[in-house]
């Protein structure tokens, strides 16, 4: 199924949901709420890697049931799809998937001024820079 979204659609709790992905397989994911001093701006995701008075990210884990789902989406991408986010929102219960970046910005996992929880959800020691580096490295060895 596709579906083009033509409204603008107010995400519950103020939330978009980025999961980023690396050999089209889920590598981790933030939740991104707006703050209420955004006002009436059309809400956007922002940059996990730079500061924004306006959002707030934080670590959270993809349920089973968005990890497939965003599986089967990366596997109708394409081959080009290697490294990237998709972003994706509730509204009235039902979620909608809104954005494929390809080589999207990395959250900078341990900066608690950025990504808040981080340590509820990653270990001290995992870094997705390190994963994507290593799977380029592995690429170029094929």
């Amino acid at each position: 199924k596709v579906a083009i979204l033509q409204e603008y659609l107010e995400p519950e709790n103020q939330s978009v949901y980025r999961v980023f992905f690396l050999g089209r397989s889920v590598q981790c994911s933030v939740k991104v709420v707006r703050s209420s001093s955004a006002g009436s701006c059309v809400f956007t995701g922002g940059c996990t890697s730079s500061r924004d008075d306006h959002v707030t990210f934080f670590a959270c884990k993809v349920p089973d049931n968005v990890r497939c789902e965003i599986e089967r989406i990366l596997r109708n991408c394409g081959n080009d799809c290697d490294c990237g986010s998709i972003e994706f929102f509730y509204h009235s219960g039902k979620r909608y998937y809104i954005d494929i970046n390809l080589l999207s910005t990395l959250p900078d996992l341990h900066s608690e001024s950025i990504v808040q929880d981080g340590d509820k959800i990653w270990t001290k020691d995992y870094n997705p820079w390190n994963e994507l580096s290593d799977h380029i490295k592995a690429s170029v060895r094929l």
